[in-house]
């Protein structure tokens, strides 16, 4: 008679088995679907999934991003593409993306601006100091879970950028606190970003700032992923004085096989925008 040490040990190894006859299908399913031979329908196929469907595929293709970081880079900009266009499609996201325990009162002064999007607040979240940054809405009938459902496909780039100089993305929570607001938590960057960081630190040689920029900006065109409003005010600095970008509430996706963003959809700001995506119909590809 097997003794239960015994029993146990027999079903954890037929658990190995199983999860790993999983895993390997798993990966001839992202296989297929990162492959460039997937034909125009199947392509097409993926991107009109809706409700159950969608989100498991979501879930499914989130866990793989998030959990193989082996994957070539080539592989992961395909499947990156794929996630975004079903979660904007079918408006559904992974709900890891929810995060429940943060703390944070929004009544008092805010410590920053967010760009045109909203306001920085310092958080709490399992006692470590977290930037909340309360998102704006406009008053137009469309509330929070729209709007978080929405744009979900840029929280979901944000999310799988890793990077020593790309700002980590926590999650979004919805505040109750007076109306009902969509607040998206990140690391605290008590140092600030680089529209006073040299100011304060005048000492600091601004060519390895430059350096660390420019390395979080060839990542992210890596993966043929384009900020659209790169500023100082989106430029955070760490306590150890490293760069990291932030800020990706514009960013989009564009496959080099052709783009069809339309520029005027991710203007960003104005005064710091390039020339060529002021002018062009549509979104050029990064450079």
């Amino acid at each position: 008679m097997l003794s239960f040490a015994d029993k146990m040990s027999s079903g954890s190894k037929l658990n190995q088995i199983e999860e790993t006859e999983q895993y390997r299908r798993s990966c001839g399913i992202v296989s297929r679907l990162i492959s460039q031979d997937m034909t125009l329908e199947l392509k097409g196929a993926f991107e009109i999934l809706q409700g159950d469907i969608a989100q498991t595929m979501v879930e499914f293709l989130n866990k793989v991003l998030g959990s193989d970081h082996d994957l070539p880079l080539d592989q992961r900009r395909r499947l990156l593409h794929l996630f975004t266009k079903i979660i904007k499609s079918a408006q559904v996201y992974p709900k890891s993306f929810l995060l429940t325990g943060v703390m944070c009162s929004l009544a008092g002064i805010p410590r920053g601006r967010g760009g045109g999007f909203g306001e920085i607040f310092v958080g709490k979240l399992k006692c470590q100091p977290v930037g909340v940054k309360v998102v704006h809405l406009h008053k137009n009938g469309t509330t929070p879970k729209e709007i978080l459902r929405a744009h979900a496909g840029e929280f979901a780039l944000w999310a799988h950028m890793s990077h020593p100089n790309v700002l980590p993305f926590y999650g979004v929570c919805l505040s109750k606190e007076g109306t009902l607001r969509i607040c998206i938590v990140s690391p605290w960057m008590e140092a600030g970003s680089l529209a006073m960081y040299p100011e304060t630190n005048p000492t600091t040689p601004q060519v390895p700032l430059l350096i660390d920029m420019a390395s979080g900006l060839q990542y992210m065109h890596g993966l043929d992923i384009i900020h659209c409003d790169l500023k100082v005010d989106n430029i955070l600095v760490s306590d150890t004085g490293r760069v990291m970008l932030a800020d990706f509430g514009l960013s989009v996706i564009v496959m080099t096989n052709g783009a069809n963003t339309s520029a005027a959809e991710h203007r960003g700001t104005t005064n710091w925008i390039a020339p060529e995506c002021l002018a062009a119909k549509k979104m050029p590809p990064p450079t």
